[in-house]
């Protein structure tokens, strides 16, 4: 696991799989969840979904306001962002749960150290993230990557991944 903060952000990364959604939903009642990626790609809304509330905007899809039972599809290689509101028309957010090797510690990464591809990459990351200041940003792809501005929201997933007092 890394972890640090980054300005107002929280974040942590694991190569191990956290229960990002399960965990998320009780901290962000209210927002939205907007699925930027689903299975690497996008996601098209099935009449069921429409009817439970989800909308799309451009590429992305809107859940309704979250309450603990929302039920959230689910693939491979997914990015959310959880917003106060509804994004804006005309958000076309890059998407870097696709980008194979992609972390927020480079140091830990299997590249070089200070690899200039990734430096950039990390760099349109915040900036993007500084831009749309999600409640908080969840990818489950090659490391489960979640930034927040809740930090206990933080805690409760790095908690996740502490072995247990007393376990060998």
């Amino acid at each position: 696991m890394n972890a640090g903060n980054f300005g107002e952000f929280w974040w942590l990364e694991s190569a191990m799989s956290l229960p990002l959604i399960d965990t998320a939903l009780p901290f962000h009642i209210g927002a939205r969840l907007c699925v930027t990626a689903f299975d690497s790609g996008s996601l098209r809304l099935t009449p069921e979904e429409v009817a439970a509330g989800w909308s799309s905007a451009g590429e992305i899809m809107v859940s309704p306001p979250i309450v603990s039972s929302l039920q959230v599809p689910r693939g491979e290689y997914d990015e959310w962002y959880l917003l106060e509101g509804v994004p804006p028309a005309n958000w076309r957010p890059e998407v870097f749960v696709n980008y194979g090797g992609f972390t927020l510690a480079p140091n830990s990464s299997s590249r070089v150290p200070g690899d200039e591809a990734l430096r950039e990459m990390v760099e349109r990351f915040w900036s993007q993230i500084g831009e749309v200041r999600p409640l908080s940003y969840l990818a489950s792809g090659d490391l489960d990557i979640v930034v927040s501005r809740n930090q206990p929201f933080i805690e409760r997933l790095a908690s996740a991944l502490r072995p247990r007092a007393g376990a060998e």
